[in-house]
């Protein structure tokens, strides 16, 4: 799921994006940017907002593990030089889905 195209500075048709795959996923995540820097990050929070886990993304595909979460909703935040630049909402249940409107979810069947 391609869950954004920022306009990149400078040349006109410059991107940035972010993509997250396989959707649905079961323990690994996969974060594919095109045209940032190496300064991205991504962080999850639980329901009540705690930071649950932190990841450097590296330009290209990085992969996070979420095998360790538990069951429940979730927001994924990057953030690009400390700037918030995109949100996903996430629910957890043995696989994440992502859904339109940025959402990942974790649930257990």
């Amino acid at each position: 799921m391609n869950i954004g195209n920022i306009p990149g500075e400078g040349v006109a048709n410059d991107k940035k994006t972010i993509e997250v795959s396989p959707n649905p996923a079961k323990n690994i995540l996969n974060i594919k940017l095109a045209g940032y820097t190496g300064n991205m990050i991504a962080q999850v929070f639980d329901m009540f907002g705690s930071m649950v886990l932190q990841k450097r993304l590296a330009p290209g595909n990085t992969p996070i593990d979420i095998s360790t979460l538990s069951s429940g909703v979730y927001w994924i935040k990057f953030f690009d030089n400390d700037q918030q630049v995109q949100a996903i909402k996430l629910s957890w249940n043995n696989t994440v889905t992502l859904h339109s409107g940025f959402v990942l979810i974790k649930s257990l069947i």
